[in-house]
């Protein structure tokens, strides 16, 4: 007989195997309250934004950083997706003093968000040091696969009842 916590280690498993990744690589979760304030040695990473008619794409460029280690943050007031990831460092800067933790490199940006994307749908994924966050526009519902159903014609004044 299995034990019990034999089975939700069975469970971690499966969903870190079938959930966790996707083609886009690994998924990071998004947190819905405010982040950690830079630190002075922490780096910007480079930033590109794709817009498309449905959503629109921040591609960051966290080299060495694990899903693990990386944060990604919402804040609806402000509208800024805040990222911090931590990886490990080959050389630190040379303006950067040696400290306890100087074998990590923390990357740190605020991404100001525009009015018609919606921050709380928005996924993350981080794949070979590439992080993509994938934010759906205010128009853009996702398809839910269910039939609508439209009347071309106005309403009737007719009741729906049998008269008797």
């Amino acid at each position: 007989m299995t034990s019990t916590a034999g089975w939700f280690l069975a469970l971690k498993r499966l969903q870190r195997q079938a959930f966790g990744r996707s083609a886009l690589g690994e998924r990071v979760p998004i947190y819905a309250h405010l982040a950690l304030v830079r630190g002075r040695s922490w780096r910007k990473p480079e930033l590109r934004v794709s817009e498309q008619e449905q959503r629109v794409e921040f591609v960051l460029h966290v080299a060495g950083a694990s899903a693990d280690s990386t944060r990604v943050y919402w804040d609806e007031e402000s509208r800024t997706l805040t990222v911090h990831a931590l990886a490990p460092c080959q050389a630190p800067p040379a303006s950067v003093e040696q400290t306890a933790g100087a074998d990590d490199c923390h990357w740190y940006t605020v991404i100001p968000v525009g009015s018609d994307v919606e921050g709380n749908r928005a996924e993350a994924f981080l794949k070979s040091g590439i992080l993509r966050i994938v934010a759906p526009r205010v128009d853009s519902k996702p398809l839910t696969g269910l039939p609508l159903l439209v009347w071309t014609a106005p309403p009737t004044s007719s009741a729906l009842a049998a008269s008797t």
